[in-house]
Formats: C-alpha cells, sequence, structure tokens
C-alpha cells in the first residue's frame, strides 16, 4: 500500500504514513475527499489527539502539505505500533 506519491527524493518515504509533531500536538498527514463524494480534493493534516482537522486547506500534494509545515513542525514518518 502507498500512501503518497513518490514524486520527490527526500528523507521522508512518501510509501508511509507521514506526521507533523510539536507542542501543539501531533497531526497525521491524510487524503481528503469532497463532501459526501468519492473525488480526492487533495491533503490536509488531521488532529489527532482532538479528532479534527487541522485547518480547512487542501494541498494539491503530499510534498507541498510537508513544505507548508516542515517550518513550524517536526515532520517524519508515523510507525504504527501494534
Amino acid at each position: 500500500m502507498t500512501w503518497y506519491t513518490d514524486t520527490e527524493k527526500t528523507t521522508l518515504d512518501y510509501s508511509k504514513p507521514i506526521m507533523a509533531t510539536s507542542g501543539d500536538g501531533m497531526f497525521l498527514l491524510l487524503p481528503t475527499c469532497h463532501g459526501n463524494s468519492y473525488c480526492f480534493r487533495g491533503y490536509d493534516w488531521f488532529n489527532v489527539e482532538k479528532g479534527e482537522w487541522n485547518s480547512c486547506r487542501n494541498w494539491e500534494t503530499a510534498e507541498e502539505a510537508v513544505k507548508s509545515y516542515e517550518s513550524m513542525y517536526e515532520i517524519s514518518n508515523y510507525e504504527f505500533e501494534v
């Protein structure tokens, strides 16, 4: 399973989930769809602790979403604990 399209060479592995962390909490980068639809509209950051989207902004690619958050948050791949 691939989480995002791997279009750029970075230290992140775009085939695995990506998270952003700071004192504000932990945010998981997820694809979003238009309401009541399967139509993809972009990527947004989901606040895991609050259970809500962190913004109403949608980035066209995962790379754009990462670039917008990397100056404020620590970005890394998320490893699920089983």
